[in-house]
């Protein structure tokens, strides 16, 4: 247990850290980007090959991919439904505000610190249908609803996401996990150099793009919006973790990335409705912090 709060612990001060060089100025949000773009090349896809290499998959496992889609899709009902009687642009930002999971850069370098590999990945296919839904699917889904969107807004979902390395890791992983096979040990100790750091530099981009200043009115949306993820959110983990016909592990690790913050690419597509920018920063800020603690309580406790 010690040792999970001092892993915890050490995650908390990277973005801490990544906070407070931002604040002197010594690091700037535009390094977001920079990083970003490093983590989804490099070092994310890395640390895939790295973690899962040699693991062998069970077909069943393959649910977890659809279970992917439907969280997501639980969600955005949800964002629907509460928003009645609200303008179309408040509907379209509740819902895609509420939906989407951040596993590629910040759940899954957290929990692959204290999952086993195959709980590992659990979280790796739960992503692969998350990041379906996350790439355009939901703001297709969600911009029906919005008439003054424009007719070409919907982004090439498919094409997005089979241009991610990442998404090619998962597949790799999966195609040698289903036939038994396994990385050379040579391509193993090169990918293992760069999924090192994976961790960390996902860690310092939460900490910089962390802004926590709201007035009022938005601090109470905030709020709101806040009660509704996590309300359904421990509906399905309690659904998932005590009905589910898999192991403890795989259990586990689809309770804990219920958890994982907003999906940032919500920021994206807010900006393209011309919704508030400011409140959905702030939605994907706090579910960072809070994503932190609930995490780190359910992988010490359960």
């Amino acid at each position: 247990m010690l040792d999970t709060f001092a892993k915890a612990l050490s995650f908390i001060l990277v973005i801490i850290l990544g906070y407070f060089l931002k604040r002197i100025g010594k690091l700037h949000p535009n390094d977001f980007a920079i990083l970003s773009k490093i983590v989804m090349l490099v070092t994310l896809p890395c640390a895939l090959l790295t973690n899962l290499n040699g693991i062998k998959i069970d077909a069943s496992l393959l649910y977890v991919f659809l279970l992917g889609i439907f969280c997501n899709c639980v969600t955005i009902v949800a964002g629907w439904l509460l928003t009645r009687g609200k303008s179309n642009k408040e509907r379209v930002f509740s819902m895609l505000n509420l939906s989407g999971f951040s596993i590629g850069l910040f759940a899954m370098p957290y929990v692959q610190q204290f999952l086993s590999p195959e709980g590992f990945l659990t979280v790796c296919l739960f992503d692969a249908g998350n990041a379906v839904m996350c790439t355009g699917l939901t703001f297709a889904l969600a911009t029906r609803f919005y008439p003054c969107a424009p007719d070409n807004t919907t982004p090439p979902f498919f094409r997005t996401l089979f241009s991610s390395l990442p998404i090619w890791a998962y597949m790799l992983v999966t195609v040698l996990g289903l036939t038994g096979l396994a990385l050379p040990q040579h391509v193993i100790n090169f990918t293992h150099i760069a999924g090192d750091a994976n961790s960390f530099i996902c860690m310092l981009m939460i900490g910089i793009v962390l802004e926590l200043r709201l007035d009022p009115t938005r601090f109470r949306s905030l709020l709101i919006h806040l009660a509704i993820r996590y309300t359904l959110m421990v509906g399905l983990a309690l659904l998932f973790y005590n009905f589910l016909p898999y192991e403890h592990d795989i259990r586990l690790a689809l309770t804990v990335i219920l958890f994982a913050p907003v999906a940032n690419i919500s920021l994206i597509f807010t900006l393209r409705i011309q919704g508030d920018m400011v409140l959905s920063a702030n939605i994907n800020s706090a579910t960072t912090l809070i994503s932190v603690i609930i995490m780190t309580i359910l992988l010490t406790v359960i």
